[in-house]
């Protein structure tokens, strides 16, 4: 009776013993399926909501006339900016109020409940103002401090003809026409390009950055001839030549 009890048991082990490697081989074949045989498929979505890809583009160049005078040059500003679509009435009148405390001088005027995306709520920001927002921009995700980059130009008709524009892409500057186009290439430069991954507000998480591709600068050009041979010639087209810097 005994040896029958004992033969019983023993089955019953075996049993469960099989049953439990069949759900281990299970598991272990859907582990190695996801991560080996389907790893993109899973991968990608993953990588789309959580890493981003940013390009910073250099300073463009400066272009100076034979003296070396600017005649064409790049200026950063900031500008502070909300996301409205993130942000509910309530939390944005809190954070106007405190804006108030940090820059006296600001102004709801340049909003309105209408707004939507990302708005800039103040710009031209002072080092002191940048210094001051830092909890506030810590505190509230829907703010950020955005670089605006613009190009300044010699006051001058002659000068600026001659120079021709620039377009403003995401503060990537392209010239358009004149000399700004002739020596885009050069003035330009190459952009860094990096990868970080973001949180769940869409802040960067700076210990995950990771470069791509390093930057290379832009390069001044030096022109030929001076800022008054340009308004005495009173036909800046013929005067093109210019060397790298």
């Amino acid at each position: 009776m005994a040896e029958k009890l004992q033969a019983g048991i023993n089955l019953r082990i075996k049993i469960v013993l099989v049953l439990f490697a069949i759900w281990l081989a299970a598991i272990l074949v859907m582990l190695f399926r996801i991560g080996v045989i389907q790893r993109d498929r899973y991968q990608d979505p993953g990588n789309s909501i959580a890493v981003r890809q940013f390009f910073i583009h250099p300073m463009r160049g400066t272009i100076l006339d034979k003296n070396q005078t600017p005649l064409a040059w790049s200026t950063v500003y900031y500008d502070l900016t909300m996301d409205y679509s993130s942000c509910t009435p309530e939390t944005r009148q809190k954070i106007f109020d405190r804006l108030i405390t940090v820059i006296p001088e600001f102004s709801t005027a340049c909003t309105n409940d209408g707004d939507e995306g990302i708005v800039p709520v103040y710009q031209d920001l002072t080092t002191e103002q940048l210094t001051q927002l830092i909890p506030l921009v810590e505190e509230f995700p829907v703010l950020a401090v955005r670089p605006r980059v613009d190009r300044v130009v010699y006051d001058d008709p002659a000068v600026r003809k001659l120079l021709g524009t620039v377009a403003n892409n995401e503060n990537c500057l392209t010239g358009i026409s004149g000399l700004e186009k002739k020596y885009d290439k050069v003035l330009t430069g190459t952009a860094e390009i990096f990868e970080i991954i973001v949180d769940r507000f869409g802040k960067p998480i700076l210990s995950t950055r990771k470069i791509l591709q390093y930057p290379i600068p832009g390069k001044d050009v030096i022109l030929q001839f001076t800022v008054d041979d340009i308004i005495k010639a009173n036909m800046p087209d013929t005067a093109t030549e210019a060397d790298e810097k």
